[in-house]
């Protein structure tokens, strides 16, 4: 404590001032008898909030609320953008693995750099096969600068883990664009029936038929099981794999081949039959993972 005959300034705040102010911040939230901003989500009420502390935590917001009472954030998730908010007065978050690249995005484009810093420290060090196909895919998408080895780390993981990985409830949410690339690398070492079952699991859950020509050239049909190739067929959406025929019947053939059961036997022989009765193909070379036109 520093002292002269006209002042006191008091050097060391007493801690259960601090946690007094930031009991009456963390009540301010939503409280509209104190707000001055009214901040629109996508879906919903308004958040009720207030200029001073949104202006202390984002730049882009100080500059917005300038002569402004609304704060808009339509173009986000309204659950997402009111954890965020709430945040900011309270301190608290939950960081799920689901929604951990919606809250980083939300805090990037609002320039609020302390959640930014701790949504990246989160992710570089919480990286699993639980989610490293949906932080992937957030990587592919998104630029995060102060995590330089980020997309590499998680495609290296999914790649190598992908039996693991294409078990979790995010993996079909991923894009395409992600699927593919992981599809095509060539660390890639899962078993085939597991890559084509993860497969037709993301074509389902997308509801998008036109993805199987995108998908599936990827996948190897010869080195599937018997049992895993005969089932194909079974499938609604096959029908729409442009090149599903002839892949299908060199798949057959070359299985046909090699030592497999009687009974597998037998029913190879038979899809054989019924795909020379009804197609008129030369015997192909087997296929690799590269794409087939």
């Amino acid at each position: 404590m520093l002292c002269n005959k006209n002042f006191v300034v008091v050097t060391e705040m007493n801690v259960s001032h601090k946690e007094q102010l930031l009991a009456c911040c963390a009540a301010w939230f939503n409280h509209a008898p104190t707000s001055d901003v009214n901040v629109v989500l996508a879906s919903g009420p308004v958040v009720y909030c207030h200029r001073i502390v949104l202006s202390a935590w984002s730049q882009l917001w100080a500059n917005k609320l300038t002569g402004d009472r609304r704060l808009f954030l339509t173009s986000f998730n309204a659950s997402i953008a009111f954890q965020c908010l709430k945040y900011l007065y309270t301190g608290e978050l939950e960081l799920a693995e689901r929604s951990l690249p919606d809250i980083h995005a939300f805090a990037q484009q609002n320039q609020l750099v302390h959640l930014q810093s701790h949504c990246e420290q989160v992710m570089s060090d919480q990286l699993s096969t639980s989610n490293c196909m949906m932080l992937f895919d957030y990587f592919l998408h998104n630029e995060v600068p102060v995590l330089p080895h980020a997309l590499e780390n998680a495609k290296a993981l999914a790649c190598t883990h992908f039996t693991e990985a294409c078990q979790s409830e995010a993996f079909t949410c991923i894009s395409v664009e992600a699927l593919c690339a992981v599809l095509q690398d060539e660390r890639l070492t899962a078993p085939e029936d597991t890559i084509l079952a993860a497969c037709v699991r993301w074509i389902e859950s997308q509801e998008q038929i036109l993805f199987v020509n995108q998908v599936l050239p990827f996948v190897r049909f010869a080195q599937l099981s018997p049992k895993a190739l005969l089932e194909i067929k079974k499938w609604p959406f096959i029908t729409h794999y442009d090149n599903f025929s002839a892949r299908y019947l060199q798949a057959l053939e070359w299985i046909a081949t090699r030592n497999a059961c009687p009974k597998d036997q037998r029913h190879l022989q038979a899809s054989l039959r019924e795909e020379y009765a009804h197609n008129d193909f030369t015997k192909r070379n087997t296929v690799d993972r590269a794409p087939q036109s």
